[in-house]
């Protein structure tokens, strides 16, 4: 599934897409497992971040951000290792994206770490921006 949200061509990903939320609305999709297939062959170049970026941005688009959470959130250790990589910049961008619009909450350590770091590359920027929107506290429910 990986490989077809990566898709050369771009009429061949919505097949994946759709596979993937068939699969979610199932109850069946290992959505960590599913981010680590993406993050592997990410990071031996064997698979394009931007066009699995474009594909998962439209499964966001379609309502299912929390799917789309779940599978980035299972690829940051892989993406992150070493701190973030240029070929990791539009996942990361996407994860901060859908972090900020969920209930996303909680940092982790491979977000931590390369978000301490100095500087302030547009990958920083995004890892930090997905660092913040994990970290904010959840709003108080009004007594009733």
């Amino acid at each position: 599934m990986a490989y077809g949200l990566g898709e050369r061509r771009f009429e061949e990903q919505p097949s994946a897409v759709d596979a993937m939320l068939v699969l979610a609305a199932r109850g069946q999709l290992d959505a960590a497992g599913l981010g680590r297939d993406i993050a592997e062959p990410a990071g031996l170049r064997r698979l394009k971040p931007k066009r699995v970026a474009a594909a998962l941005r439209e499964a966001a688009r379609s309502g299912a951000g929390g799917t789309v959470w779940a599978v980035l959130s299972g690829a940051l250790p892989g993406l992150l290792s070493g701190g973030p990589g240029p070929f990791g910049g539009a996942l990361l961008a996407l994860a901060a994206d859908c972090a900020e619009r969920s209930e996303a909450r909680g940092a982790t350590r491979e977000i931590d770490e390369p978000a301490a770091r100095k500087g302030s590359s547009q990958l920083l920027k995004e890892v930090r921006r997905l660092r913040a929107a994990l970290s904010r506290e959840t709003p108080a429910v009004p007594a009733t």
